[in-house]
């Protein structure tokens, strides 16, 4: 059980944690490898649990492994999964809204990453324009001019094709590189940045379980590899105005 803190975020992290003790439950039972990824991963390391202010749950499968969760996941009692934009979600069935928010496990997919740079920045690029086209919502002051251009452009492009067309493109695109092995791999239904990090191929291969608040989960073996990659110096905590849930009211 996760106890309270200044975030006043324990009621979704102990929701979150039930979530997350069914779902592992379930992966092993059938054999699915799967590892905490993003945020999850990170508290996994440096927290032992949760990132205090952390408001959700974030795991990954490789390609493999991600068909073999879809074929078996009707088995699962007592969580539903549905896809949010160009992302799996999974949620406890039934769940209540805590603060306009319910708990959610994101679900991230390892796919190659090209050896050729030329085609990498091809993958790149076909993804973000089909994340352009997905997006409901788009805040453009952010952004500087030629990415709201690029924002605009691809969002009138995606009024022109039905919504299961466009995911069914981007699960394609998603797998060049699949057909032979790489030195890289990469999250390519992770967000517009994070879509271009590269890890080594072996990263999400070799698992271990690691304490995870009352439970253990799985992590990579070598997640200081992974977790520089991702946020570098990645024992340094955020300055404290940047500590704030995400999800939650």
């Amino acid at each position: 059980m996760v106890a309270e803190n200044q975030y006043g975020t324990a009621d979704i992290q102990n929701e979150l944690l039930e979530l997350m003790k069914i779902f592992h439950a379930f992966c092993v039972r059938n054999e699915i490898k799967y590892s905490l990824f993003g945020g999850s991963g990170l508290g996994a390391v440096r927290h032992n649990g949760f990132i205090p202010w952390d408001d959700d749950l974030d795991i990954c499968v490789d390609r493999k492994n991600y068909r073999k969760l879809l074929k078996r996941f009707r088995t699962c009692e007592g969580l539903s999964m549905h896809q949010n934009l160009w992302v799996k979600r999974i949620q406890k069935i039934g769940a209540a809204p805590i603060r306009g928010y319910v708990p959610t496990l994101d679900v991230f997919v390892i796919d190659n990453a090209p050896d050729a740079a030329i085609l990498f920045r091809l993958k790149i690029l076909l993804l973000s324009v089909l994340q352009g086209m997905l997006k409901e919502h788009r805040n453009y002051a952010q952004f500087a001019w030629y990415y709201k251009v690029f924002l605009f452009i691809t969002h009138v492009l995606g009024r022109l094709f039905p919504v299961k067309t466009v995911r069914r493109w981007y699960n394609r695109v998603s797998q060049i590189g699949n057909d032979r092995p790489t030195r890289y791999v990469h999250s390519a239904n992770d967000t517009f940045a994070a879509i271009r990090i590269k890890y080594k191929r072996d990263t999400f291969r070799k698992l271990v379980l690691h304490p995870f608040e009352d439970a253990q989960f799985y992590i990579p073996e070598d997640y200081v590899d992974y977790l520089t990659a991702r946020y570098g110096d990645f024992m340094k905590l955020p300055e404290e105005r940047n500590r704030k849930p995400q999800h939650a009211k």
